[in-house]
Formats: structure tokens, C-alpha cells, sequence
């Protein structure tokens, strides 16, 4: 899951209306001159003058929510002049559905044509829906609830990005768990035990178990050792993190967090993206499964846009996964019977 390329679409800024308008115009179509926009009927006089809507495609430009469509624009000035031509770019696609929950269902399903291959539609969207099926549909309840379900899902990968980004015990990309308090290893302590078995598992010597583990008379290490053997513990100059020695060799390296006045000793224990990627995962599937049994329930059998549907192997398939994860969950609720 490409969660973070996804969130790179977001654009914090909210357009004015005329600017709204004009990226939706231009996103009904696949690529639009100066001239063809001035055509537009229902754009306002202020619109319709060339020195505004050149200064307004410079904005959306700036915004990198539209793009120069090079090879049309090369084309035609072959023909008849430079005539610059202008479509929604990738940021414009996901900027219309992270901002709007709805839109005409002719302009949605016109990003699924001109747009089809973004990301967006790849991973959250063709997986249970083919794009071939989606664009035979003419149904707006249909393209309806799938902006409903794309809008909620860009809320979702913005969530969890914040989240991956807030997170407190992480360093270097992976989540963390703390193993122990510095200042508390000594004799029998709790933590000493926690170090040892953590030692044991970490590198299998058997002498651990008997070691003497003790800290350095300055304490800025610890010591671990029984006869010849012998493990050291070093913190580094800047408090961050603790490099465990080998014979002088280093093999292990702790993450170490200052916190009221103590060191505590930590262990990366997942990488952070992938761990909740794999929570934006599970959250999305039951929406997905939302959506499926949506798209089913609105129409009886004969319908047009569930003979299309009926068609498709994906979306079948997600039925069926729908269908399976409903019967479980049916049957937690069935009173056992009793022996």
C-alpha cells in the first residue's frame, strides 16, 4: 500500500469557487484550451475573458492541480498555432475527491476515463470494481456512493499519516517498546531481569544466565559478565542510544529516550508505516464491504447497473469475501447449543 504517496496528493489549500469551477470544467474533459473554456456558456463574463482564465490556469498550474498536456499541445501547433492545452493532473484527481463528498456523477465518472490509472482508483477502487465495468455504468446513485467511499477513504489516509507522524515512541521509522530504565539496573531489580532476558533471547549464550550485570563506575555503561565472558552496554555522548560490544565488535544498538530524568532503554519492535498501514488496511475493508453490500442493495436484479456488476469478476469476488465475513459475524450471534 502506497500510503504515503497517496497522502502526497493532499493540497491544504481551498479554492476559491471560480477556481473550483474551473478545475471541474476541466476535469469533464480530457484536455481543454483557453479558447474551448471561453466557450463555456454558464461561466461567468469574468470567466469568459481570456486574461482571467490565463491567470487563473496559472494559479491551478502553481498548485500543480492541472498540468500542460504536452502531447496535444505539440500536435496542434503542428497544425495551426501554440495553442497551450491543459488537463487535471494526478494532485488535481485526488484534490476533487479528498474536498468533495459530491460531484456530479458525469465529472466522476470522467475521471475514472481520463484519469484511470491513479493511484487512488488502483489500490482503493479497480481491486473489487474493474474500471471497464465502472465506466459502463450510468447511474448516479452508483457513482454516487463510490465518492462517498473514495472521500471517506482519503479522510482515512490523512488520519493515519498524522498519526505515523505524531507518534511518539518511534525513531528511525519503527515503533518502539521500552525494555528497561537505565538508572534502574542494579542487583536484583526488575529491569536487570528484563536486560538479561532480553540478552539470553537476543544473542543464545548460555552464560548470560549466570552473568553479573552491573553498571560502570561512571555509569555511562553496563556490564555483563561471568568469567572470560562479557557483554558492554555504552551509551553514546548524546544520550539517544546505547551500542551493546562483543569482544570489542558491536552487535546490537538500544534506542535510548530522556524522559523525566531518566533514560529509558528501548527496542524497535515494528516498522511504523507498515504497522499501521496495516491498521488503515483492516479499517478500509470493512468500509469496502460497506460499499459492496450498498451497491447491491439499491437495486433489484434487473437492473442495469447490477447486470454490468454481475458480470465482473472482482466485484463477484468481493461479494463473495462480503458475503463470508457476514455469515461470521451472523453466526458469533447464533445461540450455542448446549451438551
Amino acid at each position: 500500500m502506497e500510503l504515503k504517496t497517496l497522502s502526497e496528493f493532499k493540497s491544504s489549500k481551498q479554492l476559491r469557487q471560480i477556481l473550483h469551477r474551473l478545475l471541474q470544467y476541466i476535469a469533464e474533459q480530457d484536455s481543454l484550451s483557453v479558447s474551448e473554456i471561453c466557450k463555456k456558456s454558464s461561466f461567468s463574463k469574468t470567466l469568459k475573458d481570456r486574461g482571467n482564465i490565463r491567470k487563473y490556469l496559472r494559479t491551478l498550474l502553481d498548485l500543480k492541480l492541472i498540468n500542460i498536456d504536452q502531447e496535444k499541445t505539440n500536435i496542434m501547433s503542428e497544425n495551426i498555432s501554440e495553442t497551450k492545452y491543459y488537463k487535471l493532473s494526478a494532485y488535481g484527481t485526488y484534490y476533487l475527491i479528498e474536498k468533495n463528498d459530491k460531484l456530479p456523477y458525469g465529472l466522476l465518472k470522467n475521471l475514472l476515463k481520463y484519469q484511470g490509472d491513479h493511484l487512488l482508483f488502483k489500490v482503493l477502487l479497480y481491486p473489487y470494481i474493474t474500471q471497464d465495468s465502472l465506466l459502463k455504468i450510468n447511474d448516479s446513485v452508483i457513482f454516487s456512493k463510490i465518492l462517498i467511499y473514495l472521500h471517506e477513504c482519503c479522510d482515512r489516509i490523512q488520519e493515519t499519516i498524522h498519526i505515523i507522524n505524531h507518534t511518539y515512541n518511534q525513531r528511525n521509522g519503527y515503533l518502539t517498546n521500552q525494555l528497561f530504565v537505565w538508572q534502574n539496573v542494579h542487583d536484583l531489580s526488575n529491569d536487570t531481569k528484563v536486560l538479561r532476558d532480553f540478552l539470553k533471547q537476543k544473542f543464545k549464550r548460555d552464560w548470560i544466565d549466570k552473568a553479573e550485570i552491573k553498571k560502570t563506575d561512571d555509569e555511562n555503561g553496563i556490564t555483563v559478565s561471568h568469567g572470560l565472558e562479557s557483554l558492554l552496554i555504552s551509551l553514546n555522548k548524546e544520550r539517544t542510544s546505547a551500542i551493546v560490544s562483543y569482544r570489542g565488535k558491536k552487535y546490537y544498538e538500544f534506542i535510548v529516550r530522556a524522559a523525566f530524568g531518566q533514560y529509558t532503554v528501548e527496542v524497535p519492535i515494528a516498522a511504523l508505516e507498515e504497522f499501521y498501514v496495516r491498521i488503515f488496511q483492516m479499517s478500509i475493508q470493512a468500509r469496502i464491504q460497506e460499499l459492496i453490500f450498498s451497491l447491491i442493495s439499491s437495486y433489484g436484479v434487473a437492473s442495469a447497473a447490477i447486470r454490468i456488476l454481475s458480470q465482473d469478476p472482482r466485484f463477484k469476488q468481493a461479494l463473495k469475501d462480503t458475503k463470508n465475513q457476514f455469515d461470521k459475524r451472523y453466526n458469533l450471534l447464533k445461540p450455542r447449543k448446549r451438551i
